[in-house]
């Protein structure tokens, strides 16, 4: 089993259950070979809110609201559909941040 780390950030976390914290890190295991679109697919059936807000499974796209890092560097999810993540790979979601 590999193990992924998912790290949230303010609206994010609280979808997923991890309401009064900025910032919040899952543990995730997975078998070897596993896709970020499959991770992001059970999110979506086990988070209902995820699916609304983050990732639509149905049509494979990340909500243009949240910043995708693998590894902390900005990804895009069409170029990661088919690449297997690896062992301690750090997946983060962070909301995109407006202002003036």
């Amino acid at each position: 089993m590999n193990t992924l780390y998912l790290q949230t950030y303010s609206w994010i976390s609280d979808i997923l259950g991890v309401h009064g914290n900025a910032y919040h890190i899952f543990e995730k295991k997975v078998e070897p070979g596993t896709t970020l679109v499959v991770v992001f697919n059970d999110l979506a059936r086990e988070y209902p809110e995820f699916k609304k807000m983050v990732y639509n499974p149905e049509t494979g796209k990340l909500s243009d609201q949240v910043l995708l890092l693998i590894n902390q560097k900005l990804a895009r999810l069409d170029q990661l559909k088919a690449s297997p993540l690896n062992d301690k790979d750090a997946i983060s979601l962070m909301p995109v941040i407006f202002g003036g």
